[in-house]
């Protein structure tokens, strides 16, 4: 998938529908902060089923941890980044 085709896919229905699980999964609270009330991102653990990720595939972020997730991956393995970020920190 190209970056247009990824940019598409995240204006999708199938992808807010699966953005919205993922948010009321964790009762619209940040996982890495547990803060709510923010507004939430979706961020991926991996890419391997991008346009049909499983519910585990995905985690609900306020900006600023999804911020902080980013930071980090470029220092992580590859192996380290697909684990979910508390567990490769």
């Amino acid at each position: 998938m190209n970056y247009r085709s990824y940019l598409e896919y995240l204006a999708s229905p199938a992808w807010r529908a699966r953005a919205t699980h993922a948010k009321r999964r964790q009762d619209y609270q940040c996982f890495r902060c547990c803060r709510s009330g923010l507004p939430l991102e979706v961020h991926h653990f991996t890419y391997a089923r991008l346009g049909d990720e499983w519910p585990e595939d995905l985690v609900a972020l306020c900006e600023s941890c999804h911020a902080a997730v980013h930071d980090l991956l470029p220092h992580l393995s590859r192996e380290q980044q697909e684990l979910p970020f508390t567990v490769a920190a």
